[in-house]
């Protein structure tokens, strides 16, 4: 039977403490420009990968809680359709260079944005870090346009949401 002493205890004590506070430490923002495209380091997620068209629109790239990808459009193209509430998924498609893919998304009126409601799949984030150019469509229309130019460095950051 092993002896536990006071000592033993304090010593044990100090080094959880000491643990823990590194584990305080919250770690130093990264923040990489490439291209039209930015990465930016947040603790406790992958980070952000974002972009922002001359109409001053966001369109953001994340890794979402269950590990996949996240999008964020900022502020919301449709606001004026947007209910105080949101009633439920409205349906964009994305368009990367002549691939379009369908993409529900909430939207939450003006600069709350839009985020989207279903994980998308990893090959539209894959298609976007290869392609020029992405619009976001919402009934026919355009709604945004984005520059890809560095997104695939700014993207492949976020690497646990991503392709092996």
């Amino acid at each position: 039977m092993m002896r536990v002493t006071g000592k033993a205890v304090l010593r044990g004590f100090l080094l959880l403490a000491i643990g823990g506070l590194f584990a305080c430490v919250p770690e130093e923002a990264r923040v990489v420009e490439s291209g039209a495209w930015i990465y930016e380091s947040r603790p406790g997620l992958e980070g952000v990968a974002y972009t922002q068209n001359e109409s001053g629109q966001r369109f953001e790239v994340e890794c979402g809680n269950g590990g996949g990808p996240a999008f964020g459009l900022f502020p919301d193209p449709v606001q004026s359709e947007a209910p105080p509430e949101p009633a439920g998924p409205l349906l964009m498609q994305l368009a990367v260079d002549e691939a379009l893919f369908d993409q529900s998304f909430e939207c939450f009126g003006g600069e709350h944005g839009c985020l989207s409601s279903a994980m998308p799949p990893v090959f539209y984030v894959e298609k976007m870090r290869q392609g020029k150019q992405l619009q976001v469509i919402y009934r026919g229309n355009v709604a945004a346009r984005f520059s890809l130019d560095g997104a695939d460095e700014a993207i492949g950051n976020l690497k646990a949401c991503l392709s092996p």
